[in-house]
């Protein structure tokens, strides 16, 4: 896995050409590719489309507000993975509540046992 970014935190034509050049094109051993992409300025520059011509990656450009319905990773592993993330974020706020309700809930022994169920509370005495 390599990981690289942009300290002005976008994405450009500059940093679309390294990929391209030093991971998808190594991984394509000179392979006729088809590649999805979305409408990203970068995505259609002279210098890009040039490099994919070159090693023989033809482009299917996706339109505006269509990718999440049509890229393969957006419709079947991206939108797990944002799930999972989703649920995550809130794991740390979900573990302070239960630690907050654990200690609210302790008291001190008693003869009874109190439970609730369907609505109705009950009590149970221990004989």
């Amino acid at each position: 896995m390599v990981v690289k970014f942009n300290p002005k935190v976008y994405a450009n034509e500059a940093n679309l050409l390294k990929w391209v050049e030093e991971q998808l094109i190594p991984l394509l051993e000179n392979q006729p590719t088809l590649l999805v992409l979305d409408l990203f300025g970068a995505h259609k520059t002279q210098e890009v489309l040039g490099t994919f011509l070159a090693n023989d990656i033809t482009i299917s450009l996706i339109p505006g507000g269509c990718t999440s319905l049509v890229q393969p990773l957006d419709v079947s592993i991206n939108c797990l993975f944002k799930d999972i993330l989703k649920v995550g974020k809130d794991l740390p706020l979900l573990s302070w509540n239960l630690r907050k309700k654990e200690k609210k809930n302790l008291q001190p022994e008693t003869n009874r046992a109190n439970s609730s169920i369907g609505g109705t509370r009950r009590e149970v005495r221990q004989d």
